[in-house]
């Protein structure tokens, strides 16, 4: 349903969306509501996803309730089976996105084509962008590279394959540089485990590392104030130019806010921006932030530790992507599969050996 109300003949045509919009919404509560009679955690869950609605209707905030969705959603689908949910959701997700495609190459839908001139000086971009019948162009990228992932995640050689070969296409189109380095690092991955070196120290300091600048750049794009004081205005424009100009926006909207504003997230001034980190600090505040980072950097070194390549790599590659789209999400599909992969920390064992995850 996210896929199809993404196509541009659904996006802008309200009265069509709002019909899938709703469908997709209740399809979701049902989803939560039915597992609640049949799972102690669901009944759990569905009183903190009650907790998630109040809180975002009082303060206006709906990333927080698109997160918390996201959350219980992703815990219901690892309590069950995952496995089969999320290769059959990323097969689907393949065939609504490659018929799309067809489609608009055929000139039988709408496919919008983006001009940027900014982007003329900038790496691995240029200054048109084929949205291949979505209403964005990041759309159909998000959507392949999610499906790419969840074959990397189950180790399915076929979804991997089918989904590099759509994405070599896709990428001519839309240039969208963020997910360029996913098909690489999936490929050393591969080629490590090969050699039995996938485990070794040698092979994972380099994916926490990974993970860990990720968050790094989080704090850099989404506190831009803090750049100014260790680097100069070049320095600052050319990082401007390679994060596609989210350094500015950041700044444009995270500076109207007071101290006490930013580090709480208390204020009427929330919205989205395609940058979960940023839409994170601008809903919850730094205070939160910074917990949940620690927190997740906590996980990474315990995966690290027990040379849980897979899980970690998937983590660290989510933390990139997540300086550049909005992917904590009811509808994101590689969402759940971090959620799972976050799963697999020590921290979590017992519990899931007596069945309360």
């Amino acid at each position: 349903m996210f896929a199809l109300s993404s196509t541009q003949e659904v996006y802008y045509n309200p009265a069509i969306k709002i019909i899938f919009d709703i469908t997709r919404g209740a399809s979701i509560l049902i989803f939560i509501a039915f597992y609640a009679f049949n799972y102690s955690i669901s009944r759990k869950m569905l009183i903190v996803g009650l907790f998630f609605l109040i809180w975002s209707i009082s303060f206006k905030d709906w990333f927080f309730l698109d997160a918390g969705c996201g959350f219980i959603l992703s815990i219901l689908i690892i309590r069950l089976d995952k496995d089969k949910i999320i290769r059959s959701t990323a097969w689907w997700l393949i065939l609504i996105t490659t018929l799309t495609i067809v489609l608009a190459k055929l000139g039988l839908i709408q496919s919008a084509t983006f001009t940027n001139t900014l982007y003329s000086d900038v790496a691995f971009s240029t200054g048109s962008k084929e949205s291949l019948g979505f209403w964005q162009p990041n759309v159909v990228s998000l959507l392949i590279i999610s499906c790419m992932i969840s074959g990397f995640y189950l180790d399915d050689k076929k979804l991997i394959f089918t989904t590099v070969l759509v994405y070599l296409f896709i990428i001519q189109e839309t240039v969208s540089r963020t997910y360029i380095p996913i098909p690489i690092v999936i490929f050393i991955y591969y080629s490590a485990k090969f050699f039995s070196l996938h485990r070794t120290a040698f092979f994972t300091l380099p994916i926490l590392l990974l993970g860990i600048t990720s968050m790094l750049i989080a704090w850099l794009v989404t506190v831009p104030q803090a750049l100014s004081s260790f680097l100069g205005p070049a320095a600052i424009t050319a990082l401007d130019q390679l994060f596609s100009y989210r350094i500015s926006i950041a700044r444009r909207v995270i500076e109207p806010l007071s101290g006490i504003e930013l580090m709480s997230g208390i204020h009427d001034k929330k919205i989205q921006i395609d940058s979960l980190f940023v839409n994170y600090i601008i809903s919850q505040g730094l205070v939160l932030f910074f917990a949940v980072s620690l927190f997740v950097s906590y996980i990474m070194f315990d995966l690290f530790k027990r040379r849980k390549s897979k899980e970690l790599l998937i983590i660290s590659l989510y933390l990139l992507i997540s300086n550049f789209e909005s992917t904590a999400s009811v509808s994101s599909l590689v969402f759940v599969i971090f959620i799972a992969c976050c799963s697999e920390a020590k921290m979590f064992s017992s519990k899931k050996a007596h069945g309360n995850l």
